[in-house]
């Protein structure tokens, strides 16, 4: 069953980023999903990759660039945090991509706002 969240995480510092981070680990669980790990959106002057080094941020995790490409995948957008729930509900199907960001539905690596996910970071 290919059924996938994803959780953009934004936020203007690392206890903000974690906090995100970590509620989005939960919410696959709870749901029958599988958790893919999108990239940090901040560095703080050390660099993203360094930042997901350290914190051990997606590892072991499915990576968002493993199935960025798979045209099969329906992509439903949840804006709101408290839509979750009755989203994912509504929408058994398999190949679906849900999407939820920290804020809004953002991204600030690409500065995609209110459409699809980033494809560049």
């Amino acid at each position: 069953m290919n059924r996938f969240l994803i959780r953009i995480p934004t936020g203007e510092g690392y206890g903000s980023i974690i906090n995100k981070y970590i509620f989005g680990l939960e919410i696959p669980w709870e749901y029958n999903l599988t958790f893919v790990h999108h990239p940090l959106n901040i560095g703080h002057g050390i660099g993203k990759e360094k930042t997901e080094k350290i914190f051990g941020f997606g590892q072991d995790i499915l990576q968002y660039d493993d199935i960025k490409n798979d045209k099969s995948l329906q992509i439903i957008e949840i804006q709101k945090a408290h839509q979750i729930e009755k989203i994912i509900q509504e929408n058994q199907q398999n190949n679906v991509l849900f999407v939820h960001s920290a804020w809004e539905w953002s991204c600030t690596a690409c500065g995609n706002i209110g459409k699809k996910i980033c494809n560049k970071y």
